[in-house]
């Protein structure tokens, strides 16, 4: 009976939540994780997790060694989000419990900046167009809600704040005077796109593009081919009936001449004949 009774006892003891392992208190520790990962892009969300075994603790979070934010809680997970995370985020946190000055381990956040977050202009339909035609300039960007301006020869021609990732200038019934060199900046921080060159011909000396290097789409090709199958065709019939019409008419000719060549050997004969 006291045998089983010290190794209730023990059991117990080793079941509390005071439970001394290593000098600490094995469910008493404070962790910190990071979600969805401690590795993100520029842009994305995440939420940094300070998580411990007491209920109700005041838990503050630190960034490089600095406070950075505190919160009270009644469960025993305290979340801080981080919205659109930019690069300024990234650092070294850990998490600190009132009570007793606990801290948790560290962990590192990384906010890595894409390649995409280049500033790029292209022209629509086409950067070689003819006088009077509409053309679109699009600069393009990773980042939303930028205030874009559009530079030509090198100064400052228009501006248009946008929502997306696609800003637009269009040029209505383009003339010469449109022709130049293009490109954007972007105002946050005065990141410069590629250039580009505009070219608009006059309508009268614009050289008809090679046939080999227009874009056709498959009904533009189809309608050409029948075309030009149509256009064969009539040819071809015209041809026919000329040369038929070639081959009668000499055939006519042949036969009058024949003809005539008969009624003339017998008027000889007759003639003959009464001498």
């Amino acid at each position: 009976m006291l045998l089983s009774l010290i190794i209730l006892y023990l059991n117990y003891i080793l079941q509390s939540r005071k439970t001394f392992v290593f000098g600490q208190f094995a469910s008493d520790d404070l962790t910190i994780f990071i979600k969805p990962s401690n590795s993100i892009v520029e842009g994305a969300n995440v939420t940094i997790h300070c998580q411990t075994a007491k209920v109700g603790e005041k838990i503050s979070l630190y960034k490089n060694g600095k406070k950075l934010l505190e919160t009270q809680f009644g469960g025993y997970n305290a979340e801080f989000h981080i919205y659109k995370a930019v690069k300024k985020d990234q650092g070294n946190y850990f998490c600190m419990r009132q009570s007793d000055s606990k801290l948790s381990s560290h962990i590192q956040l990384t906010v890595q900046v894409l390649a995409s977050d280049d500033l790029t202009i292209f022209i629509k339909p086409s950067n070689s167009i003819v006088e009077g035609a509409n053309v679109t300039i699009h600069c393009q960007a990773s980042k939303l809600g930028e205030k874009i301006s559009l530079y030509k020869n090198g100064m400052k021609i228009r501006e248009t704040q946008f929502d997306g990732y696609n800003a637009e200038f269009h040029i209505y019934k383009a003339v010469r005077k449109d022709q130049d060199n293009y490109f954007c900046m972007r105002q946050s921080d005065s990141k410069l796109s590629n250039h580009i060159q505009l070219t608009v011909q006059d309508a009268d000396s614009a050289e008809l593009p090679v046939s080999g290097d227009v874009d056709y789409s498959p009904s533009e090709k189809i309608r050409n081919v029948i075309d030009y199958t149509t256009g064969n065709i009539v040819r071809m019939t015209i041809a026919t009936a000329l040369l038929v019409l070639i081959i009668i008419l000499l055939v006519e000719h042949f036969l009058s001449e024949k003809k005539t060549n008969e009624t003339s050997h017998a008027s000889i004969e007759i003639y003959c004949t009464i001498v």
